[in-house]
């Protein structure tokens, strides 16, 4: 498991180049250009169907369906650079931004599903395992991660009298939304009994097995961000929360290798972040 608390060296370098520099104040452009450091509260809610309406008649949980679910969350960091443009609107303390950033990931979120049983069955229970049978909800260990992403913010921004009286007459404060495209993949770790038609009645008769699933998706962002330059930098807080597009699969598992009769496994992933990130960057 990767370290979730180190100083992402790459930060340190460039931190170190956009302050190594003069103070004096640079005069501002329309055009940004920066990087920023972040760390989110991700959550994910899990829920998995389990259907055996399909199933061949003589298949031990026959025309059952399991529904279960459960959801985690966990510290995610990332690390990413951005360039953007903003212009002023008729009065003159309004202005109207656009930006366009990468992001590297760093940090998992993991979770346990204890799975369904079908209460009709005889089963041999082992010391310290309630292991499930064919056809039933099996028991998942849950790994989500976000490896990268790279999206588009628009920003609205304005200097209101209170928050230049407690921050000066050049900072501001801006409202944000945008849209991600999200990198990001689903680990399941599982075990359970393969045998459709008879319990498993030793250990070696039950099936260990992993499945790892890419995605591709969409996620939408909204916030608040307020800005304070700082000599020839600017520094911004910001604090985001994201949605993310569902995550969703089915896995059609052959169980008497008769097509149309495959036991249905159908799940989704619902993540969230809420996110508090620093930013430095230039006008130029």
């Amino acid at each position: 498991m990767e370290p979730k608390t180190a100083f992402p060296l790459p930060l340190a370098i460039a931190l170190m180049f956009l302050t190594d520099s003069p103070a004096i104040h640079a005069q501002e452009g329309p055009f940004f250009l920066g990087i920023d450091v972040a760390g989110s509260l991700t959550d994910f809610d899990h829920a998995k169907v389990s259907d055996n309406t399909r199933t061949e008649p003589n298949t031990i949980s026959h025309g059952l369906v399991f529904h279960n679910r459960d959801s985690a969350n966990d510290t995610t960091q990332s690390l990413g650079v951005f360039a953007g443009y903003r212009m002023p609107l008729d009065n003159e303390k309004l202005y109207v931004a656009v930006e366009v950033d990468f992001r590297d990931h760093h940090g998992d979120v993991r979770g346990f599903i204890a799975g369904k049983r079908n209460p009709d069955l005889e089963r041999m229970e082992f010391p310290g395992n309630r292991w499930a049978q064919s056809g039933e909800s099996w028991p998942d260990r849950l790994r989500y991660k976000t490896r990268q992403s790279w999206g588009v913010t628009f920003k609205l921004g304005g200097q209101p009298d209170f928050w230049t009286t407690m921050a000066g007459s050049d900072a501001s404060l801006y409202l944000l939304a945008g849209v991600r495209r999200v990198d990001s993949e689903m680990r399941l770790d599982f075990v359970g009994c393969g045998n459709p038609v008879m319990t498993c009645a030793s250990a070696e008769e039950f099936v260990v097995a992993s499945q790892t699933v890419d995605f591709i998706t969409t996620a939408w962002t909204a916030g608040v961000g307020l800005e304070k330059p700082l000599g020839s930098v600017v520094l911004q807080a910001e604090l985001r929360y994201t949605h993310h597009e569902t995550l969703n699969w089915t896995n059609l598992i052959d169980l008497t290798g008769r097509p149309g009769t495959e036991l249905l496994v159908a799940t989704d992933t619902e993540v969230d972040d809420v996110e508090l990130g620093l930013r430095l960057l230039r006008y130029f």
